[in-house]
């Protein structure tokens, strides 16, 4: 009688483990992103890579020492996150989809086509408009990404982001 109740007990207990893997959410896999992380990951990507691009070209066409500085920022604080973008992606498998590399490596749109007359308003305008968009993605990251390093990597960036756009705000013509 013992051993049957004994079966009993491990056959119950498998049951729940294994109900408990069956609704696991897709993240749960060490190794993978969900399709909402992946696409997160994949958002942030391209705002990072987009302000490297945007900073270099402010320092070809910008005169002003203070743009200079927060485009220098810019490029090397984002090398870095971009680093630890590569490193999560590798950690999940993930291969950012190749359609979209050209629009990930250039700069933001606004700077298209501008001279270096003007080139400093728009940066700062354009500045200011990307990083808060960036600023709300990385929010919007911590509180709905699945996967724990993607929040932290998120967390992460976000003062940086921050930092950057009160930078961009401080550059705003007065």
């Amino acid at each position: 009688m013992a051993f049957r109740s004994m079966i009993g007990a491990l056959l119950a207990s498998a049951a729940i483990a294994l109900s408990f893997w069956a609704v696991a959410p897709a993240s749960a896999t060490p190794d993978r992103l969900d399709k909402a992380d992946a696409d997160l990951l994949v958002a942030i990507d391209a705002a990072n890579r987009a302000e490297i691009a945007s900073g270099t070209l402010a320092l070809e066409k910008s005169g002003n020492t203070e743009l200079k500085e927060l485009a220098d920022a810019m490029i090397a604080d984002h090398t870095k996150a971009g680093i630890e973008i590569k490193k999560l992606a590798v950690a999940r498998n993930f291969k950012f989809p190749a359609d979209a590399k050209a629009e990930r490596d250039s700069p933001w749109p606004e700077l298209a086509g501008v001279e270096s007359k003007g080139f400093d308003q728009v940066f700062v305008r354009a500045a200011i408009a990307h990083h808060v968009v960036a600023e709300q993605l990385l929010k919007r990251t911590q509180m709905s990404a699945q996967d724990v390093e993607l929040r932290e990597l998120a967390a992460r960036m976000l003062p940086v982001a921050q930092g950057h756009l009160q930078s961009a705000r401080r550059l705003t013509p007065r």
